[in-house]
């Protein structure tokens, strides 16, 4: 059983659910939402706009600790670069070509986080105008959104959308100047 509980989410489930499992020592910053389930709340951090990563190292700062690389790795697995040039080869994509990535399926249950699709279609025709080509990735449920967007661009984008596991995804990611 868990003796310590950091809530990172900050959020009322995460605080219920800390305390439900009975876990003794529940640390989390002072919020308001519902925070008096907390045993041992935090301050909230003096700067406001701190990305999510910074929030949440803030909290572990204030355990002692301190000094954690910040940076995200993904390995690939053996023939995932591989598997990224075969479906991007089958994608009329030319070697020397620039190539960028747009996840075109940010939150489905926040919309606002979600750029308009036309603006996406738009961005691809302007870089298609300096021979730059583009793929689309998102999950499974987003391929009528990639559809519309395939549909009103003259200049075809790749559409990775929901034909990805997280191994070509990355090695995706990898293989574009941007993403």
């Amino acid at each position: 059983r868990a003796e310590i509980s950091l809530d990172l989410q900050n959020n009322k489930l995460s605080r219920i659910l800390a305390y439900a499992s009975g876990i003794f020592i529940r640390y989390g910053f002072k919020n308001g939402k519902m925070s008096f389930l907390l045993n041992r709340p935090q301050p909230m951090p003096e700067e406001s706009c701190l990305s999510p990563v910074d929030h949440q190292m803030a909290l572990l700062s204030r355990l002692g600790i301190r000094n954690i690389d910040k940076s995200l790795e993904l390995w690939l697995e053996d023939g995932d670069r591989e598997r990224a040039e075969d479906f991007l080869r089958a994608n009329w994509l030319n070697r020397k070509q620039p190539l960028v990535g747009i996840n075109i399926g940010a939150s489905s249950r926040w919309g606002t986080k979600r750029w308009p699709l036309k603006k996406v279609a738009e961005l691809i025709e302007r870089l298609g105008a300096y021979n730059i080509r583009c793929f689309v990735t998102g999950a499974a449920a987003d391929r009528q959104d990639a559809a519309r967007i395939l549909k009103t661009c003259g200049n075809r984008p790749i559409n990775a959308v929901g034909r990805t596991n997280i191994g070509l995804l990355t090695a995706l990611i990898e293989r574009a100047g941007l993403f």
